[in-house]
């Protein structure tokens, strides 16, 4: 996600997006773009991009519950336009590619979301806008997760406390910052996440829940692709490792003082170099004159959204 982000800062207009949206044929066929990409219907139920010279990009067609895409080498190979970024972004790294349909669609509506929302707080620095924006995405997740667990009755204990802390959260104006003047957590599952009150306007804005999608794997490994220089997969939200429940246990048992974690109970060495393992993915160092991992600030929430969903994105991910 970090590393999708910027690259949709640094777009513009939303074309692009919304030619792939194009692609799909429960989707209308889009006239040409701002960029001059157009999509059209062919007679045999196929969809195709091309610019505004008639050059064919990319043909979309359906077999089955699969979308298979055709797409010129150009595209694949170098990535100066943005219709090449978004397909390295979306995980497309061949020229005859195929997926299941609704699996690609949503990676695509998650890059829409993603624009727009990077889009309304476009007043903010990039740096910053980048920063307000990937907050919301994850906490707009968890939150998700959390509301369909409530919703379906199979809340835990640990869960109820946690939407507790993300409820006080929004409300927080440190962590509302510069471009939030009010955020409001959403209950109901089928709907918007949030409802966002930007500085500046008067009319709230939506989030909608970002969808948590898997990098393609070809050949056992997972898909990747530079783009500006940078490693990356084909989501905007990787899926997340599952945690060993007994990790769970000894993270909840652990102490907390300040920036400080402390591993209290006596473990074998495998399960401490786990649970240690966890700690410094979560930002933690271990100190050797203080004998605790230590944070750059106080790690309480980042613990308990790791043990209220099983779950952490480890920078592998």
């Amino acid at each position: 996600m970090k590393q999708h982000l910027p690259l949709l800062a640094s777009m513009e207009q939303i074309s692009t997006i919304l030619a792939l949206h194009a692609i799909f044929p429960w989707e209308v066929p889009m006239q040409e773009s701002e960029e001059g990409i157009s999509a059209e219907e062919r007679p045999e139920g196929a969809r195709l991009l091309h610019d505004e010279a008639g050059n064919a990009l990319l043909t979309a067609r359906m077999v089955g519950d699969d979308i298979e895409l055709d797409i010129q080498s150009t595209l694949i190979g170098q990535p100066p336009s943005s219709l090449s970024l978004m397909l390295q972004a979306l995980g497309v790294n061949k020229t005859v590619y195929r997926l299941d349909a609704e699996t690609l669609y949503d990676r695509v509506v998650s890059l829409y979301n993603a624009w727009v929302l990077l889009r309304n707080l476009k007043a903010l620095p990039v740096e910053e806008r980048v920063a307000t924006a990937e907050k919301l995405i994850a906490l707009s997740a968890e939150w998700h997760t959390l509301r369909m667990a409530q919703f379906e009755l199979r809340l835990k204990s640990a869960q109820k406390t946690r939407i507790a802390v993300l409820e006080q959260l929004v409300n927080d104006p440190e962590w509302l910052g510069n471009a939030l003047a009010q955020a409001v957590l959403n209950g109901e599952p089928r709907g918007s996440s949030m409802t966002l009150q930007l500085q500046g306007r008067d009319y709230p804005s939506e989030l909608a829940v970002a969808q948590p999608l898997a990098a393609p794997v070809a050949d056992g490994k997972p898909a990747t692709r530079k783009v500006f220089g940078v490693q990356v997969g084909a989501s905007m939200l990787p899926r997340a490792t599952r945690i060993d429940p007994k990790i769970i246990a000894v993270l909840q048992s652990a102490s907390v003082t300040g920036n400080e974690v402390r591993i209290v109970e006596r473990l074998k060495p495998a399960r401490y170099n786990k649970t240690a393992d966890v700690l410094c993915e979560l930002g933690g160092q271990w100190s050797t004159p203080k004998q605790p991992h230590v944070f750059d600030s106080c790690p309480r929430d980042a613990l308990a959204q790791v043990v209220t969903t099983g779950e952490l994105l480890r920078s592998k991910d």
